[in-house]
């Protein structure tokens, strides 16, 4: 079932939806809903597989591991589908804008997924979540340094860093707040 899972995944990022699907290009066509595609059927389909093993069984080694490629490829599925929505826009866009705008929502939303994984790992008390929500977060951190902030007009570099020194600051005050040592005659702050 693993290798059959591992050929699965080579197959839907070699084929069905390979890391250009990533970037907005001047050829591709792009004609169905968001989400709605042979890419978003493939990966949740694959998502869901690695999501199952991992919950069937618990107890072996590789759960973790499942359960963690459930997640990747969630995050590829709507990676790609936040970039296919700005692909439909060829034509009717500029397409440096488009491109632009396309890195700019692949960088919303995996902070926003970062945030939203970090939070629940600590309100669940999950170890492996909160570090999977705060390594989606450095990752799109990085991604808005290295890639985003090159190709954006200053006005542009101004709102990303202010919105996501904002979700930082965000996360850091929440795991602050969930994290302080509370004495039994102490309630939790709400």
């Amino acid at each position: 079932a693993v290798g059959l899972l591992a050929v699965a995944a080579l197959v839907g990022l070699a084929v069905v939806a390979p890391p250009d699907r990533l970037l907005v290009d001047a050829t591709s066509r792009i004609d169905h809903p968001l989400l709605i595609s042979q890419a978003s059927a493939a990966l949740g389909a694959l998502a869901v597989a690695f999501a199952v093993g991992g919950r069937l069984h618990p107890a072996e080694r590789l759960s973790l591991w499942a359960l963690g490629a459930a997640a990747v490829v969630g995050v590829y599925l709507l990676s790609v589908g936040v970039v296919d929505e700005f692909q439909r826009q060829v034509g009717q866009r500029p397409l440096e804008e488009l491109q632009q705008s396309a890195q700019v929502g692949l960088s919303v939303t995996w902070s926003v997924l970062g945030g939203c994984a970090f939070a629940v790992g600590l309100l669940m008390r999950r170890a492996p979540v909160r570090l999977s929500g705060l390594a989606l977060l450095g990752l799109a951190t990085l991604k808005v340094f290295l890639v985003d902030l090159a190709a954006m007009d200053v006005a542009f570099r101004v709102l990303s860093l202010v919105g996501l020194g904002v979700l930082l600051l965000l996360s850091a005050f929440v795991y602050s707040h969930l994290q302080r040592p509370h004495g039994p005659g102490q309630p939790r702050p709400t």
